[in-house]
């Protein structure tokens, strides 16, 4: 860096005597003479000349600044730059806001080893005058001396601009330094081909030929190693040559060579920080964690403030999973924006802090380096899996999609944002945000197909309703390796395409990996009421296992009322009326509000079925004042109908119900009129056969002829036979006859009635006929056999 200093110091002061003489008084003839004289010698490199010219114009007239300008650069040549700081400083005090006498001073101050004092001498000239070459010159060679690569690569750059057309043979004096800049802040393709440039035009200088193996190690280290094989048939080879070898084995992942690298590096340099360093990367990647600890914390140890170090030994301590030494190493440092270390620093420490959370008393710092690399990819994946895990999860998503149109690739940038996804798409199902939820999982589903995002696109489409998206979606899992919920998922669908089986044998799988699950359970329950199989949704349900029983109390229990209630009147239209009872009583206990009313109107229904008057009174009078959820109007009159049926089944009330029965028949309308009918025959019958056997046969008659009028189809064969019953008892035997010929075919016990009538008209062996058909026919009567076996004595024809 000196030499290009003092080049430009020289070039500096040559340019400024002829601007800042105009502006000064001039003197003498011989002062302005002895000033071009002495410009004269520092141009054609008389040193001695030109100080001894310059001294004697500047004792003819000492406020010449241009001669003492001039002469600063010659002790700047000469080697003295603090006898040429204190020149500027006069002239300074001649000129002092002359912009070329500032410039003038920051060069010397920069020689003179007073950096502090020159750059922002120099900053604010070029704040002022931004085509002053030479200061852009000095700043850039100061940065890149200080690794500060962004800032020198501006300088250096805007030197080039600026420069005059005849320095432009003076380039490469300051391309390596430019060279070196864009290699460290990530422009290797164009270090590259600065680094062409100087080994061309100079062979022979070893740092150009080191760069361009650098720069293309950057680029690809596969066509990097032969030009670093051929740097090292060099006489002199450097060491760093076995560095950068090293480097790029480790970037190929060839481990094993990069350590053999390091060794002979450091067998070189025993001390250097650089060859323990990439000791513990190699290290590390062969999976050697505490060897790479103590090379990396040697690199440390040798060098404290090389971030890099810092960097890489966090690295291994996080992978070590010791998250706590791994931030000890990063907090304590600071890292200016612009140092070529600023991006991984960050990325660590954010790394590290999201190794084990809380992550977010790291977060705002995070954002605040995100915001000076806002496109850089790995960054952007640090702070986005930051966010993750602190919970902000739509910060996350925004912040992880940008990195992966900013370049991000691989696992950790792609799982991070399935997992932001996946947490998104959950909360858009708790809110039933439907659209939301479907766009969520279909992002999952192409970042990563899995089958968490079928099973999350198998529900949202169920909830839409669009069965054929469900099934188009779980049916890509495989049977054996789906998890239960997703079976859950694939058996509604299943049910939903009307395959049953499908679903049956898919909730028979998920009962097996989760046996006795409440969720399970309620899920076939549902799908057996689909089926119309209510008593093995009820068996489903109580299979559930008592702890998750408690665990789902209340989902199972509301599954069991409405599935024991459904078993419950499917047993009473199979006739089954105590089954009915037993299920609607166990359905009643648990259910509440409107479902216990129905259940209790039901259960008043199978009581009435069950013919068990006992049963039936007290269900009927606790339901006397609710409104059952019957079709109407049986809401409201089905309950006093029954309520009269009930009390008539007692024989000796049978009148005054058919009496009530018949007034309720006459008022009521629609299925509650077939209700009343129904009852009001079954009722006048009861007591009918009661006035039979009472021999009041007139009674019995007058009841019968309200059966039929209260239902004159049903029961019409049983009335016809109670009819001619009365008939034969009032010796009517002709139209006995006549009724029991009309039934005989259906009532078996008619057959018997006309025996008697036969018998009675003389025809013996007709009678015995007749109670024979009857006995075949099925007919009950007690004395039956003993009839048929007396006419079988009288007529001789036993057993025909």
């Amino acid at each position: 860096m000196r030499g290009s200093v003092v080049a430009t110091s020289v070039a500096l002061a040559l340019a400024l005597g002829g601007a800042t003489a105009a502006a000064q008084p001039r003197g003498d003839d011989d002062s302005a003479e002895l000033v071009d004289a002495g410009r004269r010698a520092l141009t054609r490199g008389d040193l001695r000349g030109a100080a001894r010219a310059l001294d004697q114009a500047i004792g003819l007239n000492p406020r010449r600044v241009e001669a003492y300008l001039l002469r600063a650069a010659v002790w700047a040549a000469a080697g003295d730059p603090a006898r040429g700081v204190a020149l500027v400083r006069k002239a300074r005090e001649l000129a002092p806001s002359s912009d070329d006498v500032a410039a003038a001073l920051g060069t010397q101050l920069m020689l003179a080893g007073q950096p502090d004092e020159a750059v922002p001498l120099l900053e604010q000239v070029l704040a002022r005058a931004p085509d002053r070459y030479e200061a852009h010159a000095l700043l850039g060679h100061y940065y890149a001396g200080r690794e500060r690569w962004r800032e020198a690569v501006i300088e250096l750059e805007a030197y080039r601009r600026t420069r005059p057309s005849n320095l432009a043979a003076g380039d490469d004096r300051h391309a390596l330094d430019l060279a070196q800049g864009y290699l460290r802040t990530g422009r290797a393709s164009d270090a590259r081909a600065a680094y062409d440039g100087l080994a061309t035009r100079h062979p022979d200088w070893m740092a150009a030929r080191l760069g361009q193996a650098w720069a293309t190690a950057a680029i690809d280290c596969r066509q990097a190693r032969p030009l670093l094989a051929a740097i090292a048939k060099a006489p002199e080879v450097p060491a760093s040559v076995v560095l950068v070898d090293g480097q790029c084995a480790l970037a190929m992942g060839q481990y094993a060579e990069a350590q053999r690298a390091a060794r002979r590096y450091l067998d070189e340099e025993p001390d250097a920080a650089p060859g323990f360093a990439l000791l513990g990367e190699a290290t590390a990647g062969r999976g050697d964690l505490p060897s790479a600890r103590v090379a990396l914390s040697r690199a440390r140890a040798l060098e404290p403030d090389r971030v890099r170090y810092a960097v890489r030994l966090a690295r291994v301590l996080r992978a070590a999973g010791d998250r706590a030494a791994a931030l000890a190493e990063l907090e304590p440092l600071t890292v200016a924006p612009g140092s070529p270390d600023f991006r991984d620093y960050w990325v660590e420490l954010g790394e590290a802090a999201i190794a084990k959370p809380p992550t977010a008393p790291y977060l705002d710092r995070l954002r605040a380096a995100l915001a000076v690399l806002p496109d850089d990819p790995e960054l952007l994946t640090t702070v986005g899996g930051a966010e993750l895990m602190d919970g902000q999860l739509d910060a996350a998503v925004v912040t992880l999609e940008h990195a992966m149109t900013s370049g991000a690739t691989g696992p950790r940038v792609r799982d991070r944002l399935v997992a932001t996804l996946l947490g998104l798409g959950d909360l858009a199902l708790g809110t039933a945000d439907l659209v939301a939820a479907e766009r969520i999982f279909t992002r999952v589903d192409q970042l990563a197909p899995q089958p968490v995002a079928w099973r999350g696109l198998g529900l949202v489409r169920l909830a839409r309703g669009d069965v054929a998206g469900a099934r188009e979606v779980l049916d890509r899992n495989k049977l054996g390796e789906a998890d239960a919920m997703t079976l859950i998922l694939w058996a509604r669908a299943q049910a939903a395409s009307g395959d049953l089986a499908a679903a049956r044998a898919s909730l028979t799988q998920a009962n097996v990996m989760d046996r006795g699950s409440a969720e399970i359970a309620i899920e076939r329950a549902s799908l057996e009421l689909i089926a119309g199989a209510p008593d093995a949704a009820v068996d489903a349900l109580v299979a559930v296992a008592p702890a998750q029983r408690e665990a789902h109390r209340d989902r199972v229990v509301a599954a069991l009322v409405t599935a024991r209630h459904a078993a419950g009147l499917a047993a009473l239209r199979d006739g089954k009326p105590a089954r009915a009872l037993e299920l609607l009583d166990a359905a009643v206990k648990d259910a509440t509000g409107d479902a216990a009313i129905a259940i209790r109107c039901d259960g008043a229904l199978a009581a009435v079925a069950t013919g068990d008057r006992d049963r039936a009174a007290p269900r009927l009078k606790a339901i006397a004042r609710v409104r059952c959820p019957f079709p109407t109007p049986a809401d409201s009159q089905a309950v006093p109908i029954l309520t009269a049926f009930v009390d008539g089944l007692e024989p000796r009330r049978a009148g005054k119900a058919a009496d009530k029965l018949a007034a309720l028949a006459r008022s009521a309308t629609g299925v509650s009129k077939t209700v009343a009918s129904s009852a009001l025959r079954v009722i006048a019958m009861t007591a009918a056969e009661k006035a039979y056997r009472d021999g009041k046969l007139a009674a019995a008659r007058k009841l019968l002829a309200t059966a039929r009028a209260g239902d004159g189809r049903a029961g019409a064969d049983e009335l016809a036979y109670d009819l001619a019953a009365l008939d034969l008892a009032d010796g009517d035997v002709a139209a006995a006859r006549a009724g029991f010929a009309r039934v005989g075919n259906r009532v078996p016990e008619a057959l018997i009635g006309a025996g008697i009538v036969a018998d009675r008209a003389g025809d013996g062996a007709a009678a015995l006929e007749l109670w024979r058909q009857a006995k075949r026919a099925g007919a009950r009567l007690s004395t039956l056999d003993e009839w048929i076996a007396a006419k079988e004595r009288i007529y001789g024809t036993g057993g025909r």
